[in-house]
């Protein structure tokens, strides 16, 4: 069924369900009692647009005090949970489970809460002022039709006024993230999101210093024609759907701010980007598929308050090319089911030819950039490399006007990490373990992108819902967990960005042409005791013994 059927039934049902009450209440009462309530009931209920909440007009007509305050429960939850029914019904399966049962308690015991608590207010003014009361109990009527419309969640984040630098207005400061992944194999028992041990990541994040987590549910499509696109991955879409549900929470209740961004995996092989139907029918149909997989996580994403939703990952055959105004559809229906910040992750070396930046909140960008083309790159090189960078993402947010933020960031644990940042830990052999590499690449990316006012900040591709699984990647893998990494980028969870409001006075230790040998790096960093990498922290200072630094 089309959304746009849908929403005409659902309109048709919130007039008919209470009308329906109405006519049957009436048969039940006296002449007198009946001529009052279709005189003055029926007319509330046409002054509140003929939904569920003419059933308080109803009951405040034809109701002694105090009974009538009892009463319009059940006479409000009659029709209002026939139509929420009804919405259910009609609602496609992939997406009910973005209402779970806490929230649906919870929803009905504020929804009795406000109605007991509207009536008793409009029968306190009534008796209050005679004259002025009739006024006075449209306006509360009114205000009560306002506040049980309202979204049961509303999203933490403010909009975005317009301007590429419009981040530092927003209460939050820069973006400091980490994504934690998914434990990638539903046979790890009490791992990943949702459990203790993923809250258990969650707060090491927190304790580095992060503000911000990205959290990364999967589905799966068949192959790169775009054909059989299933929410299920690893566990079934309803187990996924809770536990993501959980983690968004986890991470709310611990100070974080979140990013949701829902990922395709390729079944049969291949890059998401690659996906690209034979024909303009066969890119409607995969539009279509896409749509049900990226509203069922926006409805989670609302429900549970979510401050970002990336509405989609490399996906550059569809995004860079004609077919893009599917997309732009797309964006346009997802603000109508999620009222938070809209990103989008593009590609690094095809964020320039995506056409749709101008309809996002922040530009995103998954910023695996080269930093250098040759080998045994020195400190200058790489930064030269990162500066190089910082100002063609804010070309980019020029000219779009809108904010950039680094999607995703990282460095494998390999010698030259930034000559070809992008190649995947599990493709590699006869690697060598190099920390300080990494570690020099994290500095040389972020220290320049510090220093933007329009880089909202950044996400760390990636650590895992499980601090002590060590099986999701190799050791030359991305996580800066452990490894000299994690102390670069404490630094950066500490300094001063210039995307923050107000702007502060700790750089980013220093890291540019001019300074990097004069300046302590790790001057800025929180140190904290007994924290993971606490172990393996160099000399503060430069006196030529310190490993991430040059001699």
């Amino acid at each position: 069924m089309s959304e746009t059927a849908r929403t005409a039934i659902l309109m048709v049902a919130s007039i008919v369900f209470p009308l329906l009450a109405q006519l049957a209440d009436k048969q039940r009462m006296s002449p007198e009692t009946r001529a009052r309530a279709w005189n003055a009931a029926t007319w509330g209920s046409a002054l509140y647009a003929f939904g569920p909440l003419s059933m308080l007009g109803w009951v405040r007509a034809t109701r002694p005090w105090p009974s009538r305050a009892i009463v319009a429960v059940p006479a409000f939850w009659l029709p209002a949970g026939a139509l929420m029914a009804l919405d259910w019904l009609l609602t496609p399966e992939p997406e009910r489970e973005a209402l779970g049962m806490v929230d649906l308690a919870t929803m009905l015991g504020l929804g009795t809460a406000a109605v007991i608590l509207v009536m008793v207010v409009v029968e306190l003014i009534a008796r209050t002022s005679r004259r002025v009361g009739s006024g006075l109990r449209r306006l509360g009527l009114l205000a009560a039709l306002l506040v049980l419309l309202l979204p049961r969640h509303a999203s933490a984040a403010p909009l975005l006024p317009p301007g590429a630098t419009a981040w530092r207005d927003l209460p939050t400061g820069a973006i400091r993230g980490i994504t934690v992944g998914p434990i990638e194999n539903s046979l790890h028992p009490e791992a990943g999101y949702g459990t203790a041990r993923g809250r258990a990541a969650l707060a090491e994040a927190r304790t580095m210093g992060a503000t911000w987590v990205a959290v990364t549910p999967f589905g799966r499509v068949w192959d790169l024609e775009g054909e059989g696109l299933d929410l299920t991955f690893e566990a079934d879409v309803e187990q996924n759907t809770r536990d993501v549900a959980r983690a968004i929470d986890d991470a709310h209740a611990l100070g974080l701010h979140v990013l949701l961004v829902p990922h395709l995996w390729v079944e049969t092989g291949g890059w998401r980007a690659l996906i690209h139907p034979d024909d303009d029918e066969g890119w409607a149909r995969w539009a279509a598929r896409y749509r049900t997989f990226l509203l069922h996580w926006a409805r989670v994403a609302e429900t549970h308050g979510v401050e970002m939703l990336s509405a989609g990952v490399e996906l550059r055959r569809w995004v860079t090319t004609r077919h893009a105004h599917h997309f732009v559809s797309l964006l346009g229906e997802l603000r109508s089911h999620y009222s938070g910040l809209v990103t989008y992750s593009a590609n690094w070396d095809d964020v320039e030819y995506t056409t749709i930046l101008g309809e996002l909140d922040v530009i995103g960008v998954n910023a695996f950039f080269p930093l250098t083309h040759k080998e045994d790159a020195n400190i200058h090189d790489l930064i030269l490399g990162g500066e190089q960078v910082a100002s063609d993402l804010q070309a980019i947010a020029q000219q779009w006007g809108k904010p950039v933020m680094l999607a995703e960031m990282g460095y494998t644990t390999r010698k030259d990490p930034a000559l070809k940042p992008w190649l995947w830990p599990d493709s590699m052999d006869e690697v060598v373990i190099d920390q300080r590499a990494q570690a020099m690449a994290y500095g040389a990316l972020l220290a320049p992108l510090s220093k933007i006012p329009e880089c909202a900040g950044f996400f760390v591709w990636r650590t895992y819902a499980d601090p002590g699984d060590v099986s999701q990647e190799a050791e030359w893998g991305f996580s800066p967990r452990g490894k000299l990494a994690e102390l670069v980028l404490r630094d950066a969870f500490t300094a001063s960005w210039a995307a923050d409001d107000p702007p502060g006075i700790a750089p980013f230790a220093g890291l540019s042409l001019e300074g990097y040998r004069h300046t302590r790096w790790g001057g800025q960093r929180a140190r904290r005791p007994a924290v993971h990498g606490w172990e393996l922290s160099p000399p503060l200072t430069f006196d030529g013994s310190n490993p991430l630094m040059p001699r």
